[in-house]
């Protein structure tokens, strides 16, 4: 439960950071709404990837995916990420 909360506050920071906001996002909320288009979706993979040390699945690697951090969550929680 603790890392879930971290891994989150983690994701909400990357996420702020990459669109230029320091308002709350709702996880459910859809990033589109806060500029989140196809080129920063990529920049977002590679932020994460990094990040997290972590390689995401070409499987995985669908736009809908990374579309709410909802989302990004439950595929972090596929591959077990952890934040130290």
């Amino acid at each position: 439960m603790k890392n879930d909360v971290a891994v989150l506050t983690k994701l909400e920071n990357l996420i702020g950071d990459l669109l230029n906001t320091q308002e709350k996002i709702l996880t459910e909320e859809s990033l589109s709404k806060w500029g989140l288009d196809s080129l920063k979706t990529i920049e977002l993979i590679v932020i994460l990837e990094k990040e997290f040390d972590i390689i995401f699945d070409n499987n995985d690697l669908l736009l809908d995916n990374f579309g709410t951090i909802e989302k990004i969550l439950l595929l972090l929680a596929k591959m077990d990420v952890r934040v130290c």
